[in-house]
Parts: structure tokens; sequence; C-alpha cells
């Protein structure tokens, strides 16, 4: 429990709190699973103290002197860190999710199983930190002294170590997928069955660093990543997660035979790539995509080539705009690499790529073309129809009786129809001629078949009925005509198809 007389203090603020400390240096204050978040502690003197299992989250600790405190099992999410100084502090189990330690030390902390996800440690200092199993993911390490640090089983994927200062750190078991390490110094550090998979290590220094059974699948590194003295028995080039344990699983061993090692030196004889320079010149322009396309299926291709599963780094160095629509792009190769052909292969890949586009650009705007023609003959259709007085359908619950036929502009309707005029029969002949007419052209234009084409014009009567509530109501009574006149008109099967799925779907 917290003692209600260190607490008192405090709250009358931290200059009488720092001057009570100063008065009994030999005090250990205790806030045992005290409640202290977001108070302001700015600059406080907390060396030493009890804060296990306190809630300090989003509490101000900047500039705080926290030196041998205990808060483990702490919760300090979100909390203002920043050049605070938590040298030798345990830090056992404690949540610092998201919290600002900019500037912070922690040199020689105990940090096991501390939470340091979405932290930023900007330029912090962590020098022979104490740990095992922390989580660093998402984390900001940029510029950070991780001198000697003790990192073992710690899980710092996608994080942010630019320039961070690793050097004679432990790794071992680290988990660094997809982690940002350019230019950062992993000199002497022990990566020993380390998940390097997809690491961004451009310009980083591995000198004399351990890499024995890590897994580098995806890493990217250049000319300016150091692999000199590295010490590596073996390396793993594929690594595939497991999602019942959590855990990754490397696989494909490089020596492939697993009773070999790497020669030494071997290692950095296989992956120390010194690029050179290929420039593919843009003079009309570029399209990104069918740039993108054919750099990757290059990049498969180049990687097929190459013994054991290693590839030949081709990276993108810089992409230069002229100021006259024109690109140039300089693409990074190794020395072994054919320039003139790898040239070659790449324009062989994006031309017709680029072709193909264009054509299927073509394509699909010829189809919009014919189908806005389309769409304007059936609305053309519907125009005509309502120009016409006759075209209102009005419905009196017609009677009919056989023998009798009529026939307009070549369709034959059938039956004596006693309560239509002859102009209503015209325009129920006109728009089942016209219905017939585009369903011919569909077939004859696209190649469907009869169904398709009556589910097409079932659509597009569909969606023009729904902006006219006038025209469905017509296109309802000549659907209600045709029905109850199957059998008597020569209305085509096709066009009653059309009207009985356009009833459907109304």
């Amino acid at each position: 429990m917290a003692d209600e007389k260190h607490l008192e203090i405090l709250r009358k603020g931290v200059e009488v709190w720092n001057k009570w400390r100063k008065e009994y240096p030999d005090i250990r204050p205790r806030f045992h699973r005290v409640n202290l978040s977001g108070v302001n502690l700015f600059q406080a003197d907390l060396s030493s103290t009890d804060l296990i299992g306190a809630n300090l989250s989003a509490a101000n600790l900047s500039g705080s002197n926290l030196i041998g405190a205990d808060l483990s099992d702490a919760n300090l999410v979100n909390t203002n860190f920043s050049g605070a100084d938590l040298s030798d502090a345990n830090l056992v189990n404690t949540n610092f999710s998201g919290a600002n330690l900019i500037g912070t030390s922690l040199n020689r902390a105990v940090l096991f199983f501390a939470d340091f996800s979405g932290a930023n440690l900007s330029y912090a200092s962590l020098k022979r930190a104490k740990s095992s199993n922390v989580n660093f993911i998402g984390a900001v390490l940029s510029g950070t002294n991780l001198i000697e640090a003790h990192l073992r089983k710690a899980n710092l994927s996608h994080s942010i170590l630019i320039r961070a200062d690793l050097s004679g750190s432990d790794l071992n078991h680290a988990d660094l997928s997809y982690a940002d390490l350019s230019s950062s110094d992993l000199n002497h550090a022990d990566l020993s069955s380390a998940n390097l998979r997809g690491v961004r290590a451009l310009a980083a220094n591995f000198e004399g660093a351990t890499l024995t059974e890590a897994s580098i699948e995806d890493w990217n590194i250049n000319s300016k990543t150091n692999l000199q003295n590295v010490s590596c028995n073996c390396i793993y080039i594929k690594c595939t997660y497991l999602k019942k344990t959590k855990k990754c699983f490397f696989e494909n061993r490089i020596p492939h035979d697993s009773n070999k090692i790497f020669a030494l030196g071997e290692f950095t004889k296989r992956y120390q790539k010194i690029l050179e320079t290929v420039e593919l010149y843009f003079g009309d322009g570029i399209d990104w995509q069918v740039f993108l396309a054919s750099f990757q299926k290059l990049q498969e291709e180049e990687k097929l080539k190459v013994e054991d599963g290693d590839r030949a780094l081709c990276v993108v160095q810089t992409i230069e705009n002229t100021g006259d629509g024109s690109f140039v792009i300089k693409v990074g190769v190794s020395p072994d690499t054919d320039k003139g052909e790898y040239e070659k292969s790449f324009w062989q890949k994006y031309q017709p790529m680029l072709v193909a586009k264009e054509e299927q650009i073509k394509f699909f705007r010829e189809e919009l073309q014919t189908k806005r023609k389309e769409n304007t003959r059936l609305i053309g259709i519907i125009e005509t129809m309502a120009e016409k007085e006759s075209s209102k359908f009005t419905f009196h619950n017609p009677s009919f009786t056989g023998g009798v036929s009529d026939k307009f502009e070549g369709i034959h309707l059938g039956g004596d129809i006693h309560n239509y005029a002859p102009e209503h029969k015209q325009s129920f002949a006109e728009a089942a001629a016209e219905i017939q007419q585009l369903l011919d052209q569909l077939q004859e234009t696209h190649g469907i078949t009869l169904e398709s084409a009556q589910q097409q014009v079932a659509k597009d009567l569909t969606t023009i009925a729904q902006n006219d509530p006038k025209l469905k109501d017509r296109f309802i009574t000549l659907g209600k005509f045709i029905g109850e006149n199957s059998a008597k008109t020569l209305i085509s099967e096709g066009v009653k198809g059309a009207i009985t799925l356009f009833l459907m779907m109304i």
C-alpha cells in the first residue's frame, strides 16, 4: 500500500516534494499501486521510490529522477518520460505502450517482459540494459544507444532503428522482421537465430556480427551495408509464420546440406554486393504501374539465375525528372550482372506490357462508347413512346376475343383488343420491335447469348424506370398486355423474356 504521508507531501507539488527528499535522503517513498494517472511530476525526484503496480498513465514525468526506482508492473501507457533518468530502475513487466521516452536514460535498467510497443525511444540510452522477451513492436528507436544491451528474444518487428547503436548487443532469437536498421551500428552484435525477414538495413554496419541460423528472407541491403568479418555457419532464406504458436519457423537452410557450414568469410563473399548502375531512360514519360510490374518480373528472373537462392541486388537508386516530361531511373545491380543484357531484358518486358495496357484501355473505351450508344438507343425508345399521346397506356381491364389479328410494322399482336385504340396498339408494337432490335444488336455485337441480352435489356429498363415513375407504369402496363395476350400475339419470345425479367427486377 502507498504511504499516505508520502502521498500527502507529493500532492503539495514537486517543489515541496523535492525539498522534502533532500531533507530525508534515506527515506524510500512508497507509492505501491497508487493512482497518479495524469499528474504533473515534471523534474520530480523519485529516485529509489517504490512505484510497484502504480498507475502513472498519461502523467508528465519529463526530466524526472527515477534512478533505481521500482516500477515493475506499473501502468505507464502514454506517459511522458522525455529526458527522464530511469537508470538501474526495475521495469519488469512494466507497460510503456505509446510512452514518450525521447532522450530518456534506461542504462542498466531491468526490462524483462516490459512492453514498449509504439513507444518513442529516439535518442534514448539503454546501454547494458538487461532484458528478455521485451516488446518493442512498432517502437521508434532512432539514434538510440543500445550498446551491449541484452535483448534476447526481444520483439522489434516493424520498429525503427535508424542510426541506432546496437554494437555488442545480444539479439539472440530476437524478432527484427520488417524493422528499419538503416545506418545502424550492429558491430559485433549477436544476431544468432534472429528473424531479419524484410529488414531494411541500408548502410548498416554488421562488421564482426554473428548471424548464425538467422533468417534473412527478403532483407534489403545495399552496397553501403557492411558485412565484413561476419560470423555465420549457416543462414535461412525463408520464414513461415505459425499462427498456433505465433512464432516463425525458419526454412531453406544455406548451405542446403545440414552437415556443412560456411567457410570462413564465405557469408560475406556471398552476400556483400558492390552495386553498379544501369540507367533506364524514359523519353515519353513513364507508366509507373507497368514499370513496377516489369521491374518485379525482372527481379524474379535475376533471383533464379543465382545459385542457392542468393540473388543479385537490383535496387532503384534514384529517379530523376529531367523537366521535359522524361525520366531517368538508375538501378543498382551487382558487378557480375551484364548491364547491357539487363537493360535489354527490362525493355523487352516494359514495352509489350505498355502496349498491352494501351490496347486494353482502347478496348474499354470502345466498349464504353458502344454501351453509351446502346443506352442512348434504349432511352430513345422510351422518349419516342413518351412523345406519343397514345403511349400513356390507360388500362381499363380489357377483354379479348379471338379471331381478329392486327399487324403493326410487321408485328402481329393478335386478338380484338376492345379497350385499346389503334394508337395504343401501335405503341405496343413499336416498343416490342425496338426491344427486339436491341436484343439482336447485343447478340451480334458482343456475341452473347439471348439470355444474357435479355438480362442486359431488363437491367437497363429497370434503371430507366427507377428514375421515371411514369415510364415505370408504362413498362408495367406493356408487361401486363404481353402477359395476357401471350398466346394471341406474334411478339417474339425474346421480347417477352426481357419484359418478364424486367417485371421481376422491379
